[in-house]
C-alpha cells in the first residue's frame, strides 16, 4: 500500500518524509512508518523485569545452598570430654628435661628504637640513642608529662639492658634532666 504526494501525485513508498519528485512533505501516517530496530512493544515487555528477578533469586539461592554444604562437609573438632586421654609419661633419666622458657632481654639499641617509636606515635618528636650505658633523648618535648612516663615505662627494659642512665636532652645539645634507673 503506497503513498501518493498531494501536490504532484507521484506514488511513493511508505516510510518517506518528503516528495522523492517535488519535495514537498508527505503526511504522517503512523502506520505506514517503519522505525526498524528490536524493541519489542507489548505484553511480552511486561515479563522480563519478573524473570531477571526470578534468576537474581535463583542465584542467590544457589550461593546459599552451596556454602551451607560446603560448611558441612567440614570435619567437625573432637568434643574435648570425647577424646582419649594422654597416656602417662614414662620417666627416664636419659630424657633431658624441657626447655624453660627464658625472658629475652632487649640490648640498648632495641630498647632506645622501641622508646623512639612509642614516642613518634604519640606525636613527640625525638631522638632516642642508647650510648654505653646511658640513654639520649634528644626533643623539643623534654619537658612534656608524656615524654617522662614512656622513660618511667621503659626504664625496667633499660635497666635488664645494663643501661643506667637516662638524659634528655635540648635540639641545641643542652641537658634538661637526667635520671639515674
Amino acid at each position: 500500500m503506497g503513498a501518493v504526494c498531494p501536490s504532484c501525485g507521484v506514488a511513493v513508498v511508505p516510510g518517506y518524509v518528503r516528495c522523492p519528485k517535488c519535495h514537498a512533505a508527505l503526511p504522517h501516517r503512523a502506520h505506514n512508518v517503519s522505525l526498524g530496530g528490536t524493541a519489542v512493544i507489548g505484553p511480552r515487555s511486561a515479563r522480563a523485569p519478573i524473570l531477571v528477578i526470578a534468576a537474581v533469586a535463583v542465584v542467590v539461592v544457589a550461593t546459599i545452598a552451596w556454602s551451607l554444604v560446603r560448611g558441612s562437609a567440614r570435619p567437625a573438632a573432637p568434643h574435648p570430654a570425647t577424646t582419649a586421654p594422654a597416656p602417662p609419661a614414662i620417666e627416664s633419666s636419659a630424657a633431658p628435661p624441657p626447655p624453660q622458657a627464658r625472658p629475652t632481654v632487649l640490648t640498648g639499641a632495641q630498647v632506645a628504637a622501641r622508646l623512639q617509636h612509642e614516642l613518634h606515635r604519640q606525636s613527640l618528636r625525638a631522638t632516642v640513642e642508647a650510648i654505653d650505658d646511658r640513654v639520649d633523648v634528644q626533643s623539643p618535648s623534654c619537658g612534656e608529662p608524656g615524654l617522662k612516663h614512656l622513660i618511667d615505662v621503659e626504664s625496667a627494659a633499660f635497666r635488664a639492658a645494663g643501661l643506667t642512665t637516662v638524659r634528655c636532652l635540648e635540639e641545641s645539645g643542652a641537658v634538661v634532666f637526667e635520671h639515674q634507673l
